[in-house]
């Protein structure tokens, strides 16, 4: 998998953050109750629902940002988070994705979940591809779909796709060429994608022995759903990582508290309703309302200042910058998922400052993934101190 480059525009975006944000804090509309209005979208919490295609033999994706830690993706007229595409052999569907907010997340497909960024113990996992990679012929993964069987995405830009003859040759809207837009600049991005966006194409030939696969995100681990060939033949292959045919909770996350999803956050719960613990009378706002939307903001930064507490490894200063740049980063995701969420009736809110506020959400979250993965081979996560005594 390709690392992500993006400083066009990168330092700029993070500059405005800072501005933007604080300017929703201030001017966001509140009701005669105290409750600032906003967004209402609630946060499905069905995963894995059986999705089927529209007339056109399409998936049409989007990306649901509030849910779980990474968001996750959806498909229109299928109920839930992260569906389960029902295909059959020898038809050819597409996974479309038009919306803006498949910005940043580039859809691919592998024999088990998450694909390159890795599952369970496996640093990477094979992808569908043409040739069939040779980890599918070991008995860890077993996805083999047979002799001469040829099934592999097909990638497309503006109504343009590749061919199995010419799988990713870079030339045409291979991989290659597809990923790579999607790490540009949104605007770019969706003028490249032109009147009929981006799209995968595959088809699972009548003599595949594949059954289930998965579609995923090429730049964010932890989105992944499945796709299963209803009408596999009877010998069809099985997976074999454990956990592969079970993706819940462990792969998920537990569901959001009420308070989460209120908010539009993930895990920030704890840090509302046990404040006294965590962040002992400290107020991140003066003069705090008490709506939805100021315990949400006083809840994220709570948890940022608590987490940003680690103990200094003496002999490797950038673990320490990766302890401690994680829980800066969340905060920014937390807190732009809490504005797109609550502050659309702000002055001055539009689809410039929604861009901005997805661009934060996707990009940032890509960099802690990164660094985790870092810590995960060259240190390990940041060790908590305890909180300070405030008397």
């Amino acid at each position: 998998m390709p690392i992500l480059m993006l400083a066009t525009k990168q330092f700029s975006m993070n500059l405005l953050f800072s501005f933007v944000v604080g300017l929703l804090l201030c001017v966001c509309d509140v009701s005669a109750d105290d409750r600032v209005l906003g967004n209402e979208t609630e946060t499905p919490l069905m995963r894995n629902q059986n999705c089927s295609p529209n007339a056109k033999n399409e998936f049409v994706f989007k990306v649901n940002p509030y849910e779980g830690e990474w968001g996750q993706y959806e498909v229109e007229n299928c109920s839930g988070v992260s569906p389960k595409l029902l295909i059959k052999k020898g038809v050819t569907y597409t996974l479309l994705q038009k919306d803006k907010s498949n910005w940043m997340h580039p859809l691919g497909l592998a024999y088990y979940p998450d694909g390159a960024h890795g599952f369970g113990p496996e640093p990477e996992v094979p992808e569908l591809e043409e040739p069939t990679p040779d980890d599918c012929s070991t008995a860890k993964f077993a996805c083999d779909p047979g002799a001469g069987v040829k099934e592999a995405p097909l990638y497309g830009i503006n109504g343009v796709y590749e061919s199995i003859d010419n799988w990713n040759e870079g030339k045409v809207s291979g991989l290659d060429v597809y990923e790579p837009l999607f790490q540009r600049p949104q605007d770019q991005w969706v003028e490249a994608g032109g009147d009929a966006g981006y799209g995968v194409k595959i088809t699972i030939p009548a003599n595949s022995k594949t059954k289930t696969f998965f579609y995923f995100c090429h730049i964010h681990a932890g989105m992944s759903g499945y796709i299963e060939v209803t009408d596999a033949n009877e010998s069809h292959n099985t997976l074999k990582l454990a956990g592969a045919d079970d993706l819940g909770d462990t792969y998920y996350g537990t569901p959001s508290a009420a308070f989460d999803n209120k908010c539009g956050t993930f895990d920030v719960d704890p840090y509302h309703s046990k404040q006294d613990e965590f962040c002992s009378k400290q107020d991140f706002l003066c003069d705090r309302t008490g709506s939805d939307f100021s315990n949400c903001m006083q809840a994220i930064n709570c948890k940022m200042n608590y987490m940003m507490r680690v103990k200094e490894v003496a002999d490797n200063p950038l673990a320490v910058f990766m302890q401690q740049m994680i829980p800066h980063h969340e905060n920014a995701v937390q807190m732009s998922r809490i504005a797109m969420k609550h502050s659309t009736k702000a002055k001055g809110y539009d689809s410039e400052v929604e861009d901005l506020l997805r661009s934060i959400v996707a990009t940032q979250n890509h960099q802690i993934q990164t660094m985790k993965t870092w810590l995960k081979e060259h240190a390990s996560d940041g060790v908590v101190c305890s909180p300070p005594k405030i008397s």
